[in-house]
């Protein structure tokens, strides 16, 4: 038997740990996407306006 089978039997075998296991994967894999979408609507889209790549700074 290969290791993918003894997970799944341990995971057959405890449905609490297997629903825990499954819903911290399933806020895990949610909380990296909006992470993600997040930074890059803020960050590496161009300003909404003429030259936006070029930001102005004070001297």
């Amino acid at each position: 038997m290969g290791p993918i089978a003894s997970t799944l039997r341990l995971l057959r075998r405890s449905p609490g740990f297997s629903a825990v296991v499954i819903l911290t994967l399933g806020i895990g894999i949610g909380a990296n996407g909006v992470t993600f979408s997040v930074v890059r609507s803020v960050l590496y889209r161009p300003m909404p306006y003429a030259n936006g790549d070029r930001v102005p700074t004070s001297p």
